[in-house]
């Protein structure tokens, strides 16, 4: 009973080779390939709702359109109804920042409505009136930034769309690069296409934060050595990288460097970078760097 329970659990793990180490040590590089970009999860407790109204700049109801609803790091995704009504549920208790974006397709602008907002058990109500756009591609790019982070695939895809709309050039058509692999790589979506992405960024001289990338592909294709050496190049150009719009800092990539190592069969190379080279990791980053110590240490 055991033996079956172990290999079922080692097939869900993908693991190649019918041994309960190789599983686990499959298991720890799930949490290494995109180390600290998941968000914490929403916190317990009571909670309320928000119930508002949406009106065009030129004072009509936005009926039936699509709005982004950003409350605090969460981005939610709703409907008008054909009056301009909206809902969402869910809501933590308490003084939230809304932020909300609505994209006319016809004119190719996006309209931005912030407000502070008290959430109470009976909820709260707003009306929003759409006055102004946002200034473009860089707003669009920093909401990108914090819905990848956070795994809000489908509003993150959102605003990259609005974001490659404005048809960026230079260091802005490479930021957009790397952001479309890191959202084809972290939803699944396409993991060619992430690469592809990612390659494009390297190749036109974003080299260091494009190999993390590549990297990060590899490691999820289950190809750790070269995980490794793109991890290890990427930190030879730019020994002090971190991917800040990532919440990524130097010591967390040096704890992804670890675990790649380890799961290329290096342990030697994983233990003296976990014991030396790990300076500032986030405490998501430190977390795992204890995880994999100990399990070396057993």
């Amino acid at each position: 009973m055991a033996d079956r329970v172990w290999l079922e659990e080692n097939q869900r793990l993908g693991s190649s080779r019918h041994h309960p180490t190789t599983s686990w040590r499959k298991h720890l590089v799930r949490g290494l390939v995109l180390l600290c970009l998941a968000g914490l999860a929403a916190g317990c407790g009571p909670k309320g709702y928000i119930e508002g109204i949406a009106y065009h700049p030129n004072g009509e109801p936005l009926s039936e359109v699509e709005l982004l609803v950003g409350v605090g790091s969460k981005t939610h995704v709703v409907i008008t109804g054909r009056d301009g009504t909206f809902r969402i549920s869910g809501i933590a208790l308490g003084s939230r920042l809304i932020r909300i974006s609505f994209y006319n397709s016809g004119t190719g602008e996006r309209y931005h409505w912030e407000a502070s907002v008290q959430v109470g058990i009976q909820g709260a109500r707003i009306t929003v009136k759409f006055s102004g756009t946002w200034e473009g591609f860089q707003e669009s790019i920093q909401a990108v930034w914090r819905e990848l982070a956070s795994g809000e695939w489908e509003s993150a895809k959102k605003n990259l769309e609005a974001a490659a709309a404005y048809a960026p050039e230079g260091d802005d058509g490479l930021t957009c690069s790397l952001a479309w692999g890191w959202y084809y790589l972290r939803s699944g979506e396409n993991s060619q296409l992430a690469k592809e992405y990612f390659e494009k960024a390297y190749a036109a001289g974003r080299a260091a934060e494009a190999g993390v990338g590549l990297a990060a592909a590899a490691a999820a294709a289950g190809v750790y050595s070269k995980a490794v050496t793109h991890l290890e190049q990427a930190l030879a150009v730019e020994p002090d990288l971190e991917l800040d719009y990532l919440q990524l800092t130097n010591g967390d990539l040096q704890v992804a460097l670890a675990g790649y190592y380890l799961q290329s069969g290096d342990d030697v190379n994983a233990v003296q970078i976990l014991e030396h080279a790990v300076h500032g990791a986030s405490p998501k980053g430190r977390a795992v760097q204890e995880q994999l110590l100990l399990f070396l240490a057993g």
